[in-house]
């Protein structure tokens, strides 16, 4: 009998993809009325939300604890969301910025003067429900192929640094049976009606696909349709074949992006044949260690949006071909991973590397692999930076992420974790560890927490500054965390 969690990955192997984004979810909001570049020129520290919008009462503390390395260096914003940078503040020093209902922020070796400081709501989980079926799937029974239906929330760039596979994979299960076998299949998947034969027919059918959303308002989504050959992806997994081996059976042929207006739960029926994925570029794997697995990705930009057109696993030295858009730009990712970590401890340690995808092919250079980072115990971070760098990519900065692990009711009676941030901490370059600054007001110590430590470059820049500048201007990322 195959394990409910092989059929969860054998269903979803091909959503191993990441869409992504720009940082707005795809709400552009108005340009502000306050010129916040003049504004830090003449000395202000301005603190948004990220629709631009002031925050009034958010608390910003210059240097490592209060009244150090000066007095009155612990300050209250105004209804505008500004306070003026003390004249006190002589060096660079840490600035760490928090308001009620928000993440907190610390950029270390933030020069004297004015900033511009946009924080992110703290996250919620999702409750509010989006259903519907899948439509225009070519369907033949007994043709030897499963068809099914994928359906995602679009990410954005901060979503890939946080590498959260649960927003592609829904960690939400419903239940379909199959020979009198129960198997749970993520409740973003819809599989329609069809028919097979595996010693016996089968008759296949998860009609509607249901994906949550933690706010109203307009929210983009793509609903791909995809098919793997049943047989061969069956016997393979009987034989206990690692999911990643089988990733190259999968294939999607074509989908839909659609932005939709949430106003409470509702229903939606996405065609997912009005994009079509026919041509092909290769992609070549580097040279890989002997534990090492590489995933391939073709990528087509959208308006700014990105969507997978095909996932495969490559070995060292090896070349496949991707399908990929017939037009617009046609973008690389590349993802390296430890072959026994697709799995538990270690399941998101990964390199990435985010390229234009040339019509001659494409093979990615990685910045190695790192150890999970170490808490001390003051509460300090230790990292070991990468051993090996490709010489065109620039150091531009490292991000810690601390967050509150919480258990949160699914639909089975069973919990998921959730991952709610508390405190994200940027420093320029690459460094070996951060001592952080200590917040006059406390900083939350729940029962189960995360550190995670990215290591940003770029082959675009050289510098950027600490924000959205430095995740627009990524192209290598290496990312791991530790549980505690």
């Amino acid at each position: 009998m195959i394990a409910k969690k092989k059929w969860i990955l054998l269903i979803c192997l091909s959503a191993f993809l990441w869409s992504c984004s720009d940082d707005d979810g795809g709400k552009r909001s108005p340009k502000p009325k306050v010129d916040y570049g003049e504004q830090e020129a003449l000395g202000f520290i301005s603190v948004l939300d990220e629709n631009d919008r002031p925050l009034n009462g958010a608390k910003v503390l210059i240097g490592n604890a209060l009244n150090s390395p000066f007095s009155g260096n612990f300050l209250t914003t105004n209804q505008r969301g500004q306070v003026m940078a003390p004249e006190a503040w002589e060096q660079a020093l840490p600035v760490t910025v928090q308001a009620n209902g928000y993440v907190r922020v610390t950029h270390f070796l933030r020069a004297p003067g004015g900033a511009t400081f946009r924080l992110q709501p703290h996250a919620t989980p999702p409750s509010i429900q989006l259903s519907g079926t899948t439509t225009g799937h070519t369907i033949k029974d007994n043709d030897g192929f499963i068809d099914f239906g994928l359906v995602i929330s679009a990410l954005t760039r901060n979503d890939i640094l946080a590498f959260d596979l649960t927003k592609v994979i829904s960690s939400q299960m419903d239940s379909i049976s199959v020979v009198g076998q129960k198997l749970d299949i993520p409740s973003n998947v819809a599989l329609p009606r069809q028919r097979e034969t595996y010693l016996l027919p089968i008759r296949l059918e998860k009609p509607a696909y249901r994906l949550s959303f933690a706010k109203e308002g307009v929210q983009r989504v793509f609903a791909a349709q995809g098919r793997f050959p049943f047989k061969a992806v069956i016997d393979e997994a009987r034989r206990e074949v690692p999911f990643y081996d089988l990733i190259n059976h999968f294939s999607i042929t074509g989908g839909v992006v659609r932005d939709i207006q949430i106003k409470g739960p509702g229903k939606v029926d996405l065609p997912v044949n009005e994009l079509s994925f026919s041509t092909r570029r290769n992609f070549k794997a580097p040279a890989l260690g002997s534990n090492e697995v590489m995933i391939s990705m073709a990528v087509a930009s959208l308006n700014g949006w990105l969507v997978p057109t095909d996932v495969k696993k490559l070995g060292s030295n090896e070349t496949r071909a991707l399908s990929v858009m017939n037009s617009g730009e046609v973008l690389a990712l590349g993802v390296l991973k430890n072959s026994n970590e697709f799995d538990g401890a270690g399941v998101d340690r990964l390199s990435a590397v985010l390229s234009p995808f040339p019509t001659s092919g494409f093979t990615p250079q990685f910045v190695s692999l790192i150890p999970d980072p170490q808490v001390l115990n003051n509460g300090d971070l230790r990292f070991s930076r990468p051993s090996q760098t490709p010489s065109s990519v620039n150091a531009l900065a490292t991000i810690a992420i601390y967050s509150e692990i919480k258990e949160i009711p699914t639909n089975n009676g069973k919990t998921m974790p959730f991952l709610s941030r508390i405190w994200e901490v940027h420093a320029p370059k690459w460094v070996d560890g951060m001592n952080l600054p200590t917040w006059p007001d406390g900083t939350p110590k729940p029962l189960k927490k995360r550190w995670e430590v990215a290591y940003i470059g770029s082959q675009k820049q050289q510098n950027a500054e600490l924000g959205q500048a430095v995740i627009d201007a990524a192209t290598h990322v290496t990312h791991s965390s530790k549980d505690f």
